[in-house]
């Protein structure tokens, strides 16, 4: 339903967030 696609997009939008982090950090060091 909605719900499960909301938490869906949600799972994706912190997976994209986690290793946008991880990049820049990994860019810096």
């Amino acid at each position: 339903g909605i719900l499960a696609k909301h938490k869906i997009l949600e799972t994706n939008a912190t997976l994209l967030i986690f290793s946008f982090t991880v990049v820049t950090i990994g860019g810096l060091v």
